[in-house]
């Protein structure tokens, strides 16, 4: 029976776990034993709890206590990785090393990994590697660096300086180190699944975008009467700020905000707003919705571009202010980010429900990938992982 070890080392939500429970299923029945090491084990627990496959805490990075008094702007993708470790090699060393337990533990087949830099290091060059993810979280692999996404900041850590911590690292474990930082990457196979419209590497990258990881969900016509849905979470920075603002909001709405105190959900409900108390089925509340407000998820940006909804993003971090980029270059959606004030989420959606255009370039979207035809990156997945691990057993066998 192979066995394949199934990482997710960095990001937060339940796209990376969702996607990666697809192929493990995919690959299980074929007889294969998934194992996973996951970032999180407590958020995911409801998709992961019936699935029959062990469930390990991954090596988790331990936060230094912050120096500057600076809050953390990112440049490129790699600036994330210095805040992981990857700036200092006694830092970084330990962490391979967890990484590389793990792979000693298990002794995989295959290794699939989903946004997880250090277990790509750990295994760079030795282990069989199939990398999955969407547009952000996976940049391209065959440049000399990573491409600076927001030309407005500084890198945190030189590229050149962080390649000579790889180096040094792999050294010291007597294993190769990549020529480049993309060349992390590199793997026996990479999976870009996003929509290439939203792939903020879309004006360097070369390889296939192979769509999302599922097929869009239908068109949908907008309800008679303007509704919203809005979908947040309580650790938002800007959370009070955005509360008051949906709390102003005239036409009625449905809203989910994750781990919302009793205080939030009672304002929003005084205000006529219908407010869930558990994740509502997120295309049902869509299809009710004539825009949507939330903080630029790929999985629920992908969803509501399938719909045809307009959408308001108030993003928390680089990759879905990224996202939310695209969104307004598309003309279906509208950016709320710094220290914005309570109206500003109240204008931005009576802007995208008023001025028709939003709702017309939406449907015209939605309209486009329906077109494009049904999606089946998981068949995809599962079959390249199949010819990996065939092919690797007919090596060891010559």
């Amino acid at each position: 029976m192979a066995r394949v070890l199934i990482g997710w080392e960095l990001g937060a939500g339940l796209g990376h776990v969702k996607r990666l429970l697809a192929v493990a299923r995919g690959l299980a029945a074929h007889g294969y034993q998934p194992v996973f090491v996951l970032r999180n084990l407590v958020e995911p627990w409801p998709a992961l709890r019936d699935a029959p496959f062990p469930l390990i805490q991954a090596p988790q990075w331990q936060p230094r206590p912050d120096q500057t008094g600076k809050p953390f702007r990112a440049a490129a993708i790699s600036d994330i990785f210095a805040m992981q470790g990857f700036d200092n090699p006694d830092d970084l060393m330990p962490m391979v090393e967890g990484w590389q337990n793990l792979i000693n533990l298990t002794r995989p087949d295959l290794i699939i990994s989903d946004y997880s830099p250090t277990l790509c290091l750990a295994a760079y060059g030795v282990n069989p590697m199939v990398i999955v993810g969407d547009g952000f979280t996976m940049p391209p692999h065959d440049l000399p660096t990573f491409p600076i996404l927001r030309p407005q900041f500084r890198e945190t850590l030189p590229q050149k300086r962080m390649l000579g911590v790889i180096a040094e690292v792999q050294r010291r474990r007597n294993r190769p180190s990549p020529e480049t930082l993309p060349g992390l990457f590199a793997a026996e196979a990479r999976y870009v699944c996003t929509l290439p419209e939203l792939d903020p590497y879309r004006a360097e990258r070369k390889e296939k975008v192979l769509g999302p990881f599922e097929t869009p969900p239908p068109p949908a016509p907008l309800p008679r009467k303007p509704r919203f849905f809005s979908y947040i979470a309580s650790d938002f920075r800007g959370i009070k700020n955005a509360v008051r603002g949906l709390a102003e909001i005239k036409v009625p709405g449905e809203i989910y905000i994750r781990r919302a105190s009793p205080a939030m959900k009672q304002a929003l409900r005084k205000r006529g707003h219908h407010v869930h108390d558990a994740p509502a089925p997120l295309l049902d509340v869509l299809r009710n919705a004539s825009a949507i407000i939330h903080h630029g998820g790929i999985g629920t940006t992908e969803a509501a571009v399938g719909i045809g909804r307009p959408q308001v993003v108030l993003p928390r971090h680089m990759e879905q202010e990224l996202t939310a980029r695209a969104l307004e270059e598309l003309g279906v959606g509208v950016k709320v980010s710094g220290n914005f004030a309570p109206g500003a989420v109240a204008d931005a959606l009576n802007t995208v429900i008023d001025d028709p255009q939003f709702a017309e370039r939406a449907g015209e979207f939605a309209e486009t990938l329906r077109g494009r035809g049904p999606i089946d990156n998981v068949e995809r997945i599962v079959q390249g992982c199949l010819r990996i691990v065939s092919l690797g057993r007919a090596e060891r066998t010559e």
